[in-house]
């Protein structure tokens, strides 16, 4: 290759990259980064085959709202595609977190910790509304008790229920 086509092979390249029509331009203000979901929790509800979360796009301000939301069941579609709630409502309830720790106190309740899918239910919805409550701590390491007029079961964490 000769000294002359070597010089007009790079003079090519640099204009190339350099001429691309493309010129730089001040901030552009575009309005809020992206974040996500900014509001919105898991509900968990039993299947034949284990449990499903499901997205409830709701501003979640406590715990017991998620507990009213799991009691209220799974919408219509939800419930054709399999999904059931084993929750009953209860008459009373109390969520209370602290940090990643969480206690649901529901007197008359039939909690018991054989009853895996109505526990996971439960767990999990919790686990995931503490954590939606307080996004440094992660939904895994949420560790939930259970109280009624029986002892207490638990604390369970939500992948105890979750088959992988």
């Amino acid at each position: 290759m000769t000294p002359a086509r070597r010089v007009a092979g790079v003079a090519l390249l640099m204009t190339a990259i350099a001429g691309c029509g493309v010129r730089p331009t001040g901030v552009v203000d575009a309005g809020e980064p992206a974040s996500g979901l900014r509001t919105g929790l898991r509900i968990y509800f039993a299947t034949d085959s284990g449990l499903r979360g499901v997205p409830r796009l709701v501003e979640l301000k406590e715990l017991n709202s998620a507990v009213k939301l799991l009691t209220a069941g799974p919408n219509a579609s939800e419930q054709s595609s399999g999904l059931v709630n084993l929750v009953e409502p209860p008459g009373t309830y109390d969520a209370v977190g602290d940090g990643d720790r969480v206690t649901l106190t529901m007197p008359g309740a039939l909690l018991a910790a054989h009853n895996r899918l109505l526990t996971g239910q439960l767990v999990c919805s919790l686990a995931h509304a503490q954590s939606a409550l307080h996004p440094e701590v992660r939904p895994d390491d949420v560790q939930v008790t259970l109280r009624s007029d029986a002892a207490p079961v638990g604390p369970y964490r939500c992948s105890s229920f979750l088959d992988r």
